[in-house]
């Protein structure tokens, strides 16, 4: 893993050991990455095409084009429980509906636990 650029917004972009780009966002807290490039067949056009994905990830960060690049969050997600009133029966008592909902795990302003969990998923998936 190593780092590419910072951005005047505090922005860090790095590149993983599979050519992956990922990237830090601290004010928000979240941490995203780029899709996998194992799809690319073990063949010479493969692997030419698989520097050629790695250059145009490499280019885009440097030239600030980020937004061009799909990336994914790995913010661990959460999942909670809501109860809304969806009816009264005939004596006026409310009656609810459980709903399950997610939503991500931010961490902002915490530079060195999003860097970490970068970390983690680089080992874990970028070998």
């Amino acid at each position: 893993m190593k780092l590419l650029k910072k951005t005047k917004q505090g922005n860090l972009h790095y590149i993983l050991d599979d050519g992956r780009i990922g990237a830090i966002y601290p004010a928000t807290g979240y941490v995203r990455v780029s899709h996998s490039m194992k799809s690319f067949p073990d063949t010479e056009r493969g692997q030419h095409y698989l520097s050629l994905q790695r250059r145009r990830n490499i280019s885009a960060i440097r030239d600030g084009n980020t937004g061009s690049l799909k990336m994914y969050q790995i913010n661990p997600k959460r999942k909670y429980d809501r109860y809304v009133v969806f009816d009264t029966d005939k004596w006026g008592r409310e009656l609810y509906i459980k709903l399950t909902s997610a939503a991500r795990v931010l961490y902002p302003n915490d530079t060195i636990k999003l860097v970490l969990m970068l970390q983690k998923f680089n080992a874990k998936n970028c070998n």
